[in-house]
């Protein structure tokens, strides 16, 4: 009896702690939007709570990316704060200038040189947010988000891709990555090709460059409409291959975006930053009719709307957040800037349980579409085998063994977090 009420005492010591690191957590995630705020509508900050060390309010905003916008609210507290720790945060923001100037004048010599071989761009939403934020250094760029590609006019007045056959288009775009890839290596970048949508291209640790040929993966809900990203792409008046969305298609596609985020690995909070400044900037320009029909087209409306109001009221200083809205921050809150793996799988998993299922056999069928996918992963990525669906066992069994031989460690930690959802 002893030993089990020790044991007992035990169990209920560390699900305490769990409960108080629970609370401590969310105290500093509360100070992190706060920070936010005041950096952004230039107001006073207050003071930490006690029960949160600047430590741990660091940790929580370095894995949300929003160092440099709370370097801003944090300045008046530099006395207060170890030395080495302020020395970072202000390194940091310094850090975010300085690579926005090397970034802004990287990417104008790549683009010149893509207009000289003929082939257009687009600058996505990446490129284009900073430029909202009232103070340099507020937000920093992770990498460039450009499309690009041949291109010509279509039969209703928007662009797609040169040719006249899908199989002509393809082409186009195939040739066109190789000459792509090909010259951001002559300037030093190591580049990843064979992505479903984009070439990543990294330099220096500084310089990341994502270059799109399409803007969503294959299989992704909203891949129908976005299936020709320049259908929509206005010409630029002072060049002949740079081009631009309107705002309310970037809107749009920044929506999409965050979307496509949430909706599988999450997002963090540095988005309803990004999403508030656009929107106080441009709310009244935008032709909102157009915006909510498009949003119903592609059936995101509801989450539109739920992420466009979470944000205002979390920056902006005469709203509140509501308790349920809070639940949404403190989920945003752990996912940090680009989600987790974890997250991504969890909701696979559940989106394959059939009502009343239970886990282990939702589980069962993850693993299924895993080796038989639907048609759609073939329709864009192996077009080849969409056709011929007879020859497909072939292909699962080259993938499987491709997969061992070479993404070993990546299947086991995807085997791992499967098993160990719950």
């Amino acid at each position: 009896m002893g030993q089990e009420k020790r044991q007992h005492q035990s169990f209920e010591a560390g699900r305490g702690n769990e409960v108080k690191n629970e609370e401590v957590f969310n105290l500093a995630c509360k100070y992190m939007l706060h920070l936010m705020k005041c950096a952004l509508n230039d107001l006073p900050a207050e003071k930490k709570p006690e029960e949160c060390s600047w430590e741990m309010v660091y940790n929580v905003i370095s894995k949300n990316d929003v160092q440099g916008l709370t370097y801003y609210a944090i300045e008046p507290f530099a006395n207060e704060m170890p030395v080495d720790l302020v020395k970072k945060w202000k390194d940091y923001r310094n850090t975010v200038i300085y690579k926005k100037l090397m970034m802004a004048e990287e990417r104008e010599a790549i683009l010149s040189d893509l207009s000289k071989e003929g082939i257009s761009f687009l600058q996505l939403k990446g490129c284009q947010i900073e430029k909202y934020y009232p103070k340099p250094g507020m937000r920093d760029m992770a990498d460039n988000d450009i499309l690009y590609g041949r291109i010509e006019k279509d039969a209703k007045g928007g662009y797609r891709i040169v040719g006249k056959t899908d199989k002509e288009r393809r082409k186009t775009v195939a040739v066109t990555q190789k000459i792509l890839l090909s010259y951001m290596k002559k300037r030093g970048y190591v580049t990843k090709g064979n992505y479903e949508k984009d070439d990543v291209c990294l330099k220096n640790h500084l310089y990341n460059f994502e270059m799109h040929r399409d803007l969503m993966d294959p299989g992704s809900e909203h891949l129908k409409y976005y299936r020709n990203p320049w259908e929509k792409a206005i010409p630029n008046e002072d060049s002949t291959y740079e081009f631009h969305y309107s705002l309310e298609d970037e809107y749009i596609f920044m929506v999409a975006h965050e979307y496509k985020h949430y909706q599988t690995k999450g997002s963090g909070v540095r988005n309803l930053a990004d999403f508030y400044v656009f929107l106080r900037k441009e709310n009244n320009r935008l032709d909102w009719d157009y915006i909510n029909r498009e949003l119903d087209t592609l059936k995101i409306r509801d989450f539109e709307n739920r992420i466009k109001t979470i944000a205002e009221n979390c920056m902006n200083p005469k709203n509140e957040v509501n308790p349920a809205e809070e639940e949404d921050i403190f989920f945003m809150c752990r996912c940090g800037v680009f989600g987790t793996v974890q997250n991504a799988l969890q909701r696979q998993v559940k989106g394959y349980a059939k009502e009343g299922e239970s886990l282990k056999k939702a589980k069962r069928r993850y693993y299924y579409r895993r080796f038989f996918p639907p048609d759609e992963f073939y329709e864009d990525r192996f077009p080849f085998f969409y056709k011929h669906k007879i020859l497909r066992p072939f292909f699962t069994i080259y993938r499987s063994v491709r997969g061992v031989l070479f993404h070993s460690k990546h299947l086991k930690k995807e085997y791992k977090n499967i098993s160990d959802l719950k």
